[in-house]
Protein backbone atom coordinates (compact mmCIF):
# COMPACT_ATOMS: atom_id res chain seq x y z
CA UNK A 1 0.00 0.00 0.00
CA UNK A 2 2.87 2.39 0.75
CA UNK A 3 4.25 2.14 -2.77
CA UNK A 4 0.78 2.73 -4.24
CA UNK A 5 0.33 5.78 -2.06
CA UNK A 6 3.77 7.09 -3.05
CA UNK A 7 2.97 6.63 -6.72
CA UNK A 8 -0.34 8.42 -6.29
CA UNK A 9 1.37 11.25 -4.40
CA UNK A 10 3.94 11.62 -7.21
CA UNK A 11 1.22 11.79 -9.86
CA UNK A 12 -0.78 14.32 -7.84
CA UNK A 13 2.32 16.40 -7.17
CA UNK A 14 3.09 16.48 -10.89
CA UNK A 15 -0.48 17.50 -11.68
CA UNK A 16 -0.51 20.27 -9.07
CA UNK A 17 2.84 21.58 -10.25
CA UNK A 18 1.61 21.57 -13.85
CA UNK A 19 -1.61 23.37 -12.96
CA UNK A 20 0.18 26.00 -10.91
CA UNK A 21 2.72 26.69 -13.65
CA UNK A 22 0.56 26.45 -16.79
CA UNK A 23 -1.13 29.29 -18.67
CA UNK A 24 -4.84 29.07 -19.58
CA UNK A 25 -5.84 28.03 -23.08
CA UNK A 26 -6.45 31.04 -25.32
CA UNK A 27 -8.39 31.71 -28.46
CA UNK A 28 -6.62 32.50 -31.72
CA UNK A 29 -7.37 36.22 -31.46
CA UNK A 30 -6.44 36.59 -27.79
CA UNK A 31 -3.23 38.33 -26.72
CA UNK A 32 -0.09 36.19 -26.48
CA UNK A 33 0.57 34.23 -23.32
CA UNK A 34 2.90 35.81 -20.76
CA UNK A 35 6.51 34.78 -20.69
CA UNK A 36 7.30 31.66 -18.65
CA UNK A 37 8.03 32.33 -15.01
CA UNK A 38 11.30 31.39 -13.38
CA UNK A 39 11.56 28.45 -11.00
CA UNK A 40 12.03 30.90 -8.12
CA UNK A 41 8.86 32.83 -9.03
CA UNK A 42 6.95 29.58 -9.36
CA UNK A 43 8.23 28.42 -5.96
CA UNK A 44 6.94 31.63 -4.40
CA UNK A 45 3.59 31.09 -6.12
CA UNK A 46 3.36 27.51 -4.85
CA UNK A 47 4.21 28.56 -1.30
CA UNK A 48 1.50 31.23 -1.43
CA UNK A 49 -1.07 28.68 -2.59
CA UNK A 50 -0.13 25.46 -0.76
CA UNK A 51 1.44 27.02 2.33
CA UNK A 52 1.11 30.12 4.49
CA UNK A 53 3.53 31.99 2.25
CA UNK A 54 7.33 31.72 1.96
CA UNK A 55 9.57 32.35 4.94
CA UNK A 56 12.99 33.95 4.32
CA UNK A 57 15.02 31.68 2.04
CA UNK A 58 12.21 29.11 1.66
CA UNK A 59 11.35 29.90 -1.97
CA UNK A 60 14.98 29.41 -2.94
CA UNK A 61 15.07 26.08 -1.07
CA UNK A 62 11.89 24.83 -2.77
CA UNK A 63 13.16 25.88 -6.20
CA UNK A 64 16.45 24.05 -5.57
CA UNK A 65 14.66 20.95 -4.26
CA UNK A 66 12.25 20.90 -7.18
CA UNK A 67 8.61 21.95 -6.91
CA UNK A 68 7.19 18.50 -7.70
CA UNK A 69 9.37 16.89 -5.03
CA UNK A 70 8.31 19.51 -2.47
CA UNK A 71 4.62 18.95 -3.23
CA UNK A 72 5.02 15.17 -3.13
CA UNK A 73 6.57 15.44 0.33
CA UNK A 74 3.80 17.77 1.53
CA UNK A 75 1.29 15.11 0.46
CA UNK A 76 3.03 12.66 2.82
CA UNK A 77 3.36 14.81 5.98
CA UNK A 78 4.25 11.83 8.16
CA UNK A 79 7.64 11.84 6.36
CA UNK A 80 8.36 15.43 7.41
CA UNK A 81 10.03 15.96 10.77
CA UNK A 82 7.68 18.12 12.85
CA UNK A 83 9.28 17.46 16.24
CA UNK A 84 10.28 21.08 16.88
CA UNK A 85 6.70 22.29 16.53
CA UNK A 86 5.35 19.40 18.61
CA UNK A 87 7.80 20.36 21.34
CA UNK A 88 6.55 23.97 21.16
CA UNK A 89 2.91 22.98 21.73
CA UNK A 90 3.60 20.15 24.22
CA UNK A 91 2.81 22.48 27.10
CA UNK A 92 -0.80 22.94 25.98
CA UNK A 93 -2.39 20.36 28.26
CA UNK A 94 -5.93 20.74 26.93
CA UNK A 95 -4.85 19.50 23.48
CA UNK A 96 -4.15 16.06 24.99
CA UNK A 97 -7.41 15.58 26.90
CA UNK A 98 -10.32 13.43 25.73
CA UNK A 99 -13.85 14.77 25.29
CA UNK A 100 -14.86 13.28 28.61
CA UNK A 101 -11.84 14.76 30.41
CA UNK A 102 -12.43 18.17 28.83
CA UNK A 103 -16.08 18.10 29.84
CA UNK A 104 -15.39 16.98 33.42
CA UNK A 105 -12.67 19.54 34.07
CA UNK A 106 -13.79 22.62 32.12
CA UNK A 107 -17.52 22.37 31.40
CA UNK A 108 -19.16 20.47 34.25
CA UNK A 109 -17.94 22.76 37.10
CA UNK A 110 -19.33 25.76 35.23
CA UNK A 111 -22.69 24.06 34.74
CA UNK A 112 -22.79 23.00 38.38
CA UNK A 113 -22.05 26.58 39.46
CA UNK A 114 -24.85 27.92 37.28
CA UNK A 115 -27.23 25.34 38.72
CA UNK A 116 -26.30 26.49 42.22
CA UNK A 117 -26.97 30.10 41.19
CA UNK A 118 -30.40 29.19 39.86
CA UNK A 119 -31.29 27.40 43.07
CA UNK A 120 -30.10 30.36 45.13
CA UNK A 121 -32.27 32.70 43.05
CA UNK A 122 -35.27 30.41 43.42
CA UNK A 123 -34.83 30.42 47.20
CA UNK A 124 -34.51 34.18 47.14
CA UNK A 125 -31.13 35.59 48.18
CA UNK A 126 -31.98 38.34 50.70
CA UNK A 127 -30.02 41.33 49.38
CA UNK A 128 -27.60 42.49 46.69
CA UNK A 129 -24.54 42.11 48.93
CA UNK A 130 -25.44 38.49 49.64
CA UNK A 131 -25.95 37.81 45.93
CA UNK A 132 -22.55 39.29 45.08
CA UNK A 133 -20.93 37.19 47.78
CA UNK A 134 -22.57 34.05 46.33
CA UNK A 135 -21.31 34.90 42.83
CA UNK A 136 -17.79 35.58 44.12
CA UNK A 137 -17.75 32.29 46.05
CA UNK A 138 -18.70 30.39 42.90
CA UNK A 139 -16.11 32.29 40.84
CA UNK A 140 -13.35 31.36 43.28
CA UNK A 141 -14.44 27.73 43.13
CA UNK A 142 -13.41 27.62 39.45
CA UNK A 143 -9.85 28.97 39.03
CA UNK A 144 -8.96 30.58 35.68
CA UNK A 145 -6.88 27.58 34.56
CA UNK A 146 -9.98 25.38 34.85
CA UNK A 147 -12.37 27.58 32.87
CA UNK A 148 -13.51 26.75 29.32
CA UNK A 149 -11.75 29.76 27.84
CA UNK A 150 -8.39 28.06 28.36
CA UNK A 151 -9.32 25.31 25.86
CA UNK A 152 -9.98 27.77 23.04
CA UNK A 153 -6.94 29.89 23.90
CA UNK A 154 -4.57 26.90 23.76
CA UNK A 155 -6.12 25.61 20.54
CA UNK A 156 -5.79 29.05 18.92
CA UNK A 157 -2.17 29.41 20.04
CA UNK A 158 -1.30 25.96 18.70
CA UNK A 159 -2.93 26.74 15.34
CA UNK A 160 -0.88 29.94 15.01
CA UNK A 161 2.36 28.15 15.91
CA UNK A 162 1.68 25.35 13.42
CA UNK A 163 0.77 27.79 10.65
CA UNK A 164 3.88 29.91 11.19
CA UNK A 165 6.46 27.24 11.98
CA UNK A 166 5.39 23.77 10.87
CA UNK A 167 7.20 22.36 7.82
CA UNK A 168 3.97 20.40 7.11
CA UNK A 169 2.44 23.47 5.51
CA UNK A 170 -0.08 21.83 3.17
CA UNK A 171 -1.49 19.81 6.07
CA UNK A 172 -2.02 23.03 8.05
CA UNK A 173 -3.71 24.72 5.08
CA UNK A 174 -6.07 21.75 4.73
CA UNK A 175 -6.82 21.61 8.48
CA UNK A 176 -7.83 25.27 8.29
CA UNK A 177 -9.93 24.63 5.16
CA UNK A 178 -11.84 21.64 6.55
CA UNK A 179 -12.32 23.21 10.00
CA UNK A 180 -13.99 26.07 8.15
CA UNK A 181 -16.04 23.78 5.91
CA UNK A 182 -17.28 21.63 8.81
CA UNK A 183 -17.67 24.63 11.05
CA UNK A 184 -18.66 24.35 14.71
CA UNK A 185 -19.10 27.37 16.98
CA UNK A 186 -17.19 27.49 20.26
CA UNK A 187 -19.76 29.97 21.58
CA UNK A 188 -22.45 27.28 21.72
CA UNK A 189 -22.53 25.40 25.01
CA UNK A 190 -19.99 22.60 25.50
CA UNK A 191 -18.54 23.08 22.01
CA UNK A 192 -16.14 25.48 23.71
CA UNK A 193 -14.45 22.37 25.13
CA UNK A 194 -15.32 19.84 22.39
CA UNK A 195 -13.65 21.94 19.67
CA UNK A 196 -10.13 20.89 20.73
CA UNK A 197 -10.75 17.19 20.19
CA UNK A 198 -12.83 17.99 17.08
CA UNK A 199 -9.70 19.29 15.38
CA UNK A 200 -7.31 16.72 16.86
CA UNK A 201 -9.35 13.52 16.53
CA UNK A 202 -11.85 14.23 13.75
CA UNK A 203 -10.48 16.71 11.22
CA UNK A 204 -6.68 16.65 11.40
CA UNK A 205 -6.18 12.86 10.88
CA UNK A 206 -8.42 12.87 7.76
CA UNK A 207 -7.48 15.98 5.77
CA UNK A 208 -5.52 13.94 3.21
CA UNK A 209 -7.93 10.99 3.19
CA UNK A 210 -11.36 10.35 1.69
CA UNK A 211 -14.08 12.96 1.93
CA UNK A 212 -16.61 10.28 2.90
CA UNK A 213 -14.53 9.30 5.94
CA UNK A 214 -14.22 12.92 7.04
CA UNK A 215 -17.94 13.51 6.54
CA UNK A 216 -18.88 10.47 8.64
CA UNK A 217 -16.44 11.41 11.40
CA UNK A 218 -17.73 14.98 11.66
CA UNK A 219 -21.35 13.75 11.68
CA UNK A 220 -20.66 11.55 14.71
CA UNK A 221 -18.46 13.99 16.63
CA UNK A 222 -19.85 15.47 19.89
CA UNK A 223 -18.97 18.96 18.62
CA UNK A 224 -21.14 18.65 15.50
CA UNK A 225 -23.89 16.70 17.25
CA UNK A 226 -24.21 19.53 19.75
CA UNK A 227 -23.65 22.50 17.41
CA UNK A 228 -26.35 21.54 14.89
CA UNK A 229 -28.64 19.91 17.45
CA UNK A 230 -28.64 16.40 16.01
CA UNK A 231 -28.05 15.04 19.51
CA UNK A 232 -31.52 16.44 20.32
CA UNK A 233 -33.23 14.95 17.26
CA UNK A 234 -35.40 11.94 18.01
CA UNK A 235 -38.17 10.15 16.16
CA UNK A 236 -41.69 11.40 16.55
CA UNK A 237 -43.57 9.14 19.01
CA UNK A 238 -45.60 7.46 16.24
CA UNK A 239 -42.39 6.48 14.37
CA UNK A 240 -40.49 4.88 17.26
CA UNK A 241 -39.94 1.12 17.61
CA UNK A 242 -42.57 -0.88 19.47
CA UNK A 243 -42.39 -0.38 23.22
CA UNK A 244 -39.94 2.55 23.00
CA UNK A 245 -42.41 5.15 24.25
CA UNK A 246 -43.15 3.16 27.40
CA UNK A 247 -39.42 2.75 28.14
CA UNK A 248 -38.86 6.46 27.64
CA UNK A 249 -41.76 7.36 29.92
CA UNK A 250 -40.33 5.13 32.65
CA UNK A 251 -36.87 6.68 32.22
CA UNK A 252 -38.29 10.21 32.44
CA UNK A 253 -39.41 9.50 36.00
CA UNK A 254 -35.76 9.63 37.06
CA UNK A 255 -35.07 12.96 35.30
CA UNK A 256 -35.18 16.03 37.52
CA UNK A 257 -38.43 17.95 36.94
CA UNK A 258 -36.66 21.17 35.89
CA UNK A 259 -34.75 19.26 33.19
CA UNK A 260 -37.71 17.50 31.62
CA UNK A 261 -38.57 20.48 29.46
CA UNK A 262 -35.06 20.37 27.96
CA UNK A 263 -35.29 16.72 26.90
CA UNK A 264 -35.61 16.10 23.14
CA UNK A 265 -39.14 15.23 22.14
CA UNK A 266 -39.13 15.20 18.34
CA UNK A 267 -37.39 15.78 15.03
CA UNK A 268 -34.71 18.48 14.61
CA UNK A 269 -33.76 19.32 11.01
CA UNK A 270 -30.79 21.65 11.62
CA UNK A 271 -28.03 19.15 10.87
CA UNK A 272 -29.83 17.48 7.96
CA UNK A 273 -30.29 20.87 6.30
CA UNK A 274 -26.66 21.89 6.77
CA UNK A 275 -25.50 18.47 5.61
CA UNK A 276 -27.22 18.99 2.25
CA UNK A 277 -26.82 22.74 1.90
CA UNK A 278 -23.25 23.29 3.10
CA UNK A 279 -21.38 20.05 3.76
CA UNK A 280 -22.20 18.14 0.56
CA UNK A 281 -24.58 19.05 -2.29
CA UNK A 282 -24.95 22.82 -2.12
CA UNK A 283 -27.99 25.08 -1.88
CA UNK A 284 -28.91 24.86 -5.60
CA UNK A 285 -28.45 21.10 -5.98
CA UNK A 286 -32.15 20.36 -6.42
CA UNK A 287 -33.04 18.79 -3.08
CA UNK A 288 -36.34 19.74 -1.46
CA UNK A 289 -37.63 20.46 2.01
CA UNK A 290 -39.06 16.94 1.98
CA UNK A 291 -35.51 15.59 1.47
CA UNK A 292 -34.32 17.59 4.49
CA UNK A 293 -37.10 16.17 6.66
CA UNK A 294 -36.53 12.60 5.46
CA UNK A 295 -32.77 12.87 6.00
CA UNK A 296 -33.38 14.19 9.51
CA UNK A 297 -35.49 11.07 10.15
CA UNK A 298 -32.59 8.91 8.93
CA UNK A 299 -30.27 10.54 11.47
CA UNK A 300 -32.54 10.25 14.52
CA UNK A 301 -31.10 8.51 17.56
CA UNK A 302 -27.58 9.86 16.95
CA UNK A 303 -26.39 11.32 20.23
CA UNK A 304 -23.58 11.91 22.71
CA UNK A 305 -22.68 9.17 25.18
CA UNK A 306 -23.60 10.47 28.62
CA UNK A 307 -23.26 7.19 30.47
CA UNK A 308 -21.11 7.38 33.56
CA UNK A 309 -19.83 10.83 34.44
CA UNK A 310 -19.39 13.66 32.01
CA UNK A 311 -19.86 13.46 28.25
CA UNK A 312 -18.18 11.01 25.92
CA UNK A 313 -18.26 10.17 22.24
CA UNK A 314 -20.92 9.05 19.79
CA UNK A 315 -23.84 6.95 20.97
CA UNK A 316 -26.59 5.40 18.86
CA UNK A 317 -29.92 5.20 20.70
CA UNK A 318 -32.23 2.75 18.90
CA UNK A 319 -35.20 3.55 21.16
CA UNK A 320 -35.48 7.04 19.63
CA UNK A 321 -34.49 6.19 16.06
CA UNK A 322 -37.16 6.54 13.38
CA UNK A 323 -37.55 2.91 12.29
CA UNK A 324 -39.97 3.53 9.42
CA UNK A 325 -39.16 3.81 5.72
CA UNK A 326 -37.69 7.06 4.40
CA UNK A 327 -37.22 8.51 0.90
CA UNK A 328 -34.17 10.76 0.37
CA UNK A 329 -33.24 12.23 -3.04
CA UNK A 330 -35.44 9.67 -4.78
CA UNK A 331 -34.06 6.66 -2.92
Amino acid sequence: MDHLRSARSRRLAALLAALLSSSPLRAADSPPAPAPVSSLELARHVLNRLAYGPRPGEAEAVAAQGIERWIALQLAPEKIDDSAVRARIAGFETLRLSDRELYERFEKPLRDARAMMRKAQEKGVPDEAAREQTVETLRRSIPPEDRPRRVLEELTASRLIRAAESPRQLEEILVDFWMNHFNVDARKGPDRVFIASFERDVVRPRVLGRFEDLLRATAKSPAMLWYLDNARSVAEPQNRPAGANRRIERAMRFVEPELRGQMPTGLNENYARELLELHTLGVDAGYTQADVTELARVLTGWGIDRRGSGSGGFQYRPAVHDAKEKHVLGH
